[in-house]
């Protein structure tokens, strides 16, 4: 992922927005059994949070962040001259967690924007991992089940042998 290093504050959360937009769509994907099913693509932004959010793939705090960046893209789409100023800026840091506020980076609005693509990111991967451990676990099962029916039949032949 390239770093957020437009000087336009306002490109800067329409590029964050659509970043976190696919990295949700990605992470809802990863959910469904049959994807093609359901067309992701005429959903909105908030659906696709509310979903996600809703079946647990991250936490409240992502939630929130990610909320209040909708609101100012939605805000900077809908009102007619619009300009992104230290209010807005500063409602972000409201809603961002204490931790990120720590870093020293951690108060410009590009960092906060790309924190939060990171944490959505991170929990589409986690997720991820998470079903290919589940399948693995199930491969491992399925082995060790063969082998076990495979001792008992020898077991049994050996029994009746003797």
């Amino acid at each position: 992922m390239r770093p957020l290093k437009l000087r336009n504050k306002k490109q800067q959360l329409l590029n964050s927005h659509l970043a976190m937009e696919h990295v949700l769509t990605r992470l809802i994907e990863q959910q469904l059994e049959h994807d093609r099913v359901i067309n992701l693509d005429r959903w909105s932004f908030m659906q696709k949070l509310d979903l996600a959010f809703a079946l647990g793939l991250f936490e409240n705090e992502i939630y929130i962040l990610a909320k209040e960046i909708n609101r100012l893209r939605n805000k900077m789409a809908h009102e007619f001259g619009f300009q992104l100023d230290v209010s807005h800026l500063q409602k972000l840091r409201e809603k961002a967690p204490e931790h990120l506020l720590k870093q020293p980076e951690g108060n410009r609005f590009s960092d906060i924007l790309g924190v939060t693509i990171f944490w959505l990111e991170g929990a589409r991967q986690r997720d991820l991992f998470q079903q290919i451990m589940a399948i693995r676990a199930k491969e491992n099962v399925k082995t060790a089940l063969a082998r076990f029916q495979a001792l008992n039949s020898k077991r049994l032949q050996n029994d009746t042998e003797e």
